[in-house]
């Protein structure tokens, strides 16, 4: 019976130790795991506020300079005269807006005639039989005073561009023409992928139906929305509603928590999204090889 008892003893005080290194393991565990999630989220938010004013910089300029463009007093009045021994006059013009700012292109649609001009003079005529024009038709449709789009530019060796297209009217608010300028993505995916690869980061923009519009791998550009995805489905509405400011979501569709920072840009209608994959800093702290020597916590005003 003594023996019994001294057995039962000890076996309770070794239940009570396990316990006690459980509970340790357990708090020490979720702690850890906290402070890499706030750690997480405040990289990532810091990041997000720095790509967007980078992004921002980069987009604003050429809307304006497209938009100043449309309010040309020059480009309406040559085009309710246009004339075709007067085209070296606009090619001049267009030429001069692309030597200034460094852009790979500027444009000028004329309604009347569907004539492309660019800095070489006539380019081309815009026809609904040519597929790579249904930008001019869905954009004049809208009635919109500006639109962004990612297409190749065929003057320019076929190369992916983003278009800033501005709608010009006369003043009864008749369309003249289309105008804008074009520059070479490569400036904006170097932005992101320099981010990407300090922070093990995605960063790319989107439009109002979740179609990635730039992204630092090509590939990944037009070819679907981001809202296929089930579990960013569910945060649609969230995303595209706040237009206010940045809004850090977290989500699952791996083990681990995922971060998805989100931010409007008012200037082109488009969103900044940058997500962060928790699962190898988890997986790091699973192998207890403890965090990265560049983890940092940042506060968050």
């Amino acid at each position: 019976m003594n023996r019994f008892r001294s057995f039962g003893v000890i076996l309770v005080v070794a239940l009570i130790i396990a316990a006690g290194f459980v509970a340790a393991f357990i708090i020490n565990f979720n702690s850890y795991r906290a402070i890499i999630k706030q750690d997480i989220y405040n990289i990532t938010r810091l990041v997000s506020t720095n790509v967007f004013s980078e992004i921002q910089n980069l987009l604003v300029k050429p809307v304006y300079v497209s938009l100043t463009m449309a309010n040309d007093s020059f480009v309406k009045k040559w085009l309710e005269e246009e004339h075709e021994e007067d085209r070296t006059r606009i090619s001049n013009y267009l030429s001069g807006i692309k030597d200034k700012y460094s852009y790979s292109s500027a444009f000028l649609i004329s309604a009347s005639t569907l004539n492309y001009y660019n800095v070489e003079g006539l380019f081309k005529t815009v026809s609904r039989k040519d597929p790579h024009d249904d930008w001019y038709y869905s954009f004049v449709d809208e009635n919109s005073e500006f639109r962004l789009d990612i297409d190749t530019d065929q003057a320019n060796r076929n190369l992916l561009s983003l278009f800033v297209n501005c709608r010009i009217d006369d003043s009864e608010g008749n369309l003249l023409g289309v105008t804008g300028v074009g520059l070479e993505i490569s400036g904006i995916r170097e932005i992101f992928s320099n981010y990407n690869r300090l922070l093990d980061i995605d960063t790319y923009l989107i439009d109002s139906h979740g179609i990635v519009r730039l992204h630092e791998d090509e590939d990944m550009i037009l070819k679907g929305s981001i809202f296929d995805d089930p579990e960013l489905a569910l945060y649609k509405a969230r995303i595209l509603e706040n237009l206010e400011d940045f809004d850090v979501i977290e989500y699952k569709n791996t083990p681990f928590e995922n971060y998805l920072v989100s931010r409007y840009i008012a200037e082109t209608g488009w969103y900044l999204i940058v997500t962060k994959d928790t699962t190898p800093l988890n997986n790091r702290v699973s192998r207890k090889e403890g965090p990265p020597k560049d983890s940092m916590v940042i506060p968050l005003n």
